[in-house]
């Protein structure tokens, strides 16, 4: 009995490991920053949007790429007032700067 028990005990408990390894290279940011301020919705000068922006600022954050992000939908007021471009470091100047309401970056366990 007492090995049967030990047995299937073990079982469960490799399971549940590996149901947390599988989880451990996924994280959600809210409101990503760069510098303190948040990150622009588009690189500086250029048409490039979301996913590539979004993939950069993982990669720069320790993940391999963003596999989920969402857009601000309404402006935002950060404490610094500023939003940057994630490929240059420089503030956006546009009245329209979008930013990022969140990002999800993974890197494989």
């Amino acid at each position: 009995m007492f090995c049967r028990f030990s047995g299937v005990f073990l079982m469960s408990l490799a399971l549940l490991s590996g149901a947390n390894s599988a989880n451990a290279g996924v994280r959600n940011f809210f409101s990503p920053s760069v510098l303190g301020d948040h990150i622009a919705f588009c690189a500086s000068a250029s048409e490039v949007c979301g996913k590539p922006v979004a993939d950069a600022w993982c990669t720069q954050n320790g993940f391999e790429k963003a596999i989920l992000f969402q857009r601000q939908r309404n402006a935002v007021q950060t404490a610094s007032g500023f939003v940057r471009h994630i490929d240059s470091g420089k503030v956006c100047t546009s009245d329209e700067c979008k930013t990022f309401a969140q990002i999800k970056c993974y890197s494989p366990g």
